[in-house]
């Protein structure tokens, strides 16, 4: 996440950022940008502009938890945050496996699923998205 002194809602609606009229609030979970091949690529919210996809490091907490890793966080977003953090509590708790509440918690995403990074890719890579080797 980037934040910026400048207002990129109210930009997107030809507003100064003094007299936003609170544009924003039309649009909770922010505004999916994508790029000319028309690829989601940012979300745009206000003063911040992150990815456009949902970092989802679920899969990876057991790994997480061998790295000494005691705590993460999470993104709250417009709905479902609720579920979100009860997911992660139950994963950490051992009462169901990464998998199981991911697949769960798939429907509640804001974008698409995304540990590009994570894994060392391009952070928009989609969750287990293969690593493709270069000759």
């Amino acid at each position: 996440m980037a934040l910026s002194a400048r207002c990129f809602t109210a930009r997107h609606y030809n507003l100064n950022k003094d007299d936003c009229q609170f544009r924003c609030l039309e649009h909770p979970d922010g505004m999916r940008l994508a790029t000319r091949e028309a690829q989601g690529f940012l979300t745009i919210n206000g003063i911040q502009t992150m990815s456009e996809g949902c970092e989802a490091l679920l899969p990876h907490l057991p790994e997480m938890e061998r790295m000494g890793v005691d705590a993460v966080r999470v993104s709250p977003q417009w709905q479902h945050s609720a579920e979100v953090v009860g997911a992660f509590r139950r994963v950490i708790a051992g009462e169901c496996a990464p998998e199981e509440a991911l697949a769960e918690l798939a429907q509640y995403a804001t974008g698409p699923l995304v540990d590009g990074y994570w894994r060392g890719l391009a952070g928009m890579a989609a969750l287990g998205e293969p690593v493709h080797e270069s000759a």
